[in-house]
């Protein structure tokens, strides 16, 4: 039981905590993110992701990790950091799902919106999203989110953060 007076209760919950994300690339480290508090995880199906040397969870893992974090309320991200040719398209079933989408392919990004109206799409850092105008682009292809390079210097984040339409 926290000790914080009524006014100070109501000062927090104005403000929305971080949420907590965390890696996943296979079900050992998806059971590590559940158990250390995660909000929301993100993983690949293995060929789909740009660490060539990465475990990631192969295509018939998916579906249980999916169960798993419905089960422990825990949000589910794909990460697509590759570009996907049109044929591979009919592969990303998995992401039916998904709460999001994290994508580095502006392509694959429309091609997500019309087949999943409804999915959340994440840019991501791969995409070098780092000022305002990229933020507005983005947000014109249908990016709810943005991963910022971790290059930026805190203040350029702050700007960011402060001004940014997602």
């Amino acid at each position: 039981m926290t000790n914080k007076s009524p006014s100070c209760a109501a000062e927090s919950a104005e403000r929305s905590l971080p949420e907590l994300l965390l890696p996943a690339g296979s079900p050992e480290s998806l059971a590590a993110a559940i158990e250390g508090g995660a909000d929301a995880v993100y993983f690949s199906a293995s060929s789909f992701s740009a660490r060539a040397r990465a475990v990631n969870f192969t295509d018939g893992e998916i579906a249980s990790a999916l169960r798993l974090c419905r089960a422990y309320g825990v949000k589910a991200y794909a990460a697509v950091n590759t570009r996907i040719r049109d044929v591979e398209l009919e592969s990303l079933l998995y992401f039916e799902g998904t709460d999001a989408v994290i994508c580095a392919d502006p392509g694959l990004a429309l091609g997500i919106r019309a087949r999943f109206p409804e999915m959340q799409l994440h840019a991501s850092t791969q995409l070098t999203p780092e000022f305002l105008p990229d933020a507005r682009a983005l947000e014109e292809l249908g990016f709810s989110r943005m991963v910022a390079p971790r290059e930026l210097s805190l203040g350029d984040l702050r700007t960011l953060c402060e001004n940014s339409p997602i």
